[in-house]
């Protein structure tokens, strides 16, 4: 399955720069099904969605069950996915029991205060298994310093 990277040039300029936890909140249903959204769909669902569920530079606002969940629908699937777990630090996730569980890791990029970062730290996201280990990475140019959060997503239905 070729998933379709933030950097992919058919992709608006918010998402080429800032869309790694929005690719993949909707990388978790191409998983799930097998199948991939298209450049189209993925634009369609930030056009969707950004307004109420995230901001310009693609943090998530709660809703991250939403854009999910369009993605599942998306894609022709009646299950729903909701984030059920944050564990911070870098740690791993052998325990987690439930089998349709999706990890998004969390890591940082830019300490506050580096040279286009003087007001907040600068972070990436990547898709992981309920192991937490990276199974998708949004944006593979983007170096990583340091992990700082695990969250935990669980498919239902």
């Amino acid at each position: 399955m070729n998933l379709i990277l933030q950097t992919d040039p058919r992709l608006n300029a918010e998402i080429n720069r800032y869309g790694c936890r929005f690719r993949c909140l909707l990388a978790i249903a191409e998983f799930e099904t097998g199948r991939a959204l298209t450049p189209t769909a993925i634009l369609q669902a930030y056009g969707d969605l950004v307004p109420g569920a995230m901001d310009v530079h693609c943090r998530c606002n709660g809703n991250e069950s939403k854009i999910s969940r369009w993605s599942l629908r998306a894609l022709g699937s009646t299950s729903r996915c909701y984030q059920i777990g944050l564990v911070r630090g870098c740690v791993q996730l052998e325990f987690w029991p439930a089998s349709r569980v999706y990890t998004i890791l969390k890591g940082l990029t830019h300490f506050k205060g580096e040279p286009g970062y003087e007001a907040e730290a600068g972070f990436h996201f990547r898709l992981g298994d309920r192991a937490g280990r990276m199974i998708f990475d949004p944006h593979p140019g983007a170096v990583v310093k340091e992990e700082r959060e695990v969250l935990v997503y669980q498919i239902v239905g």
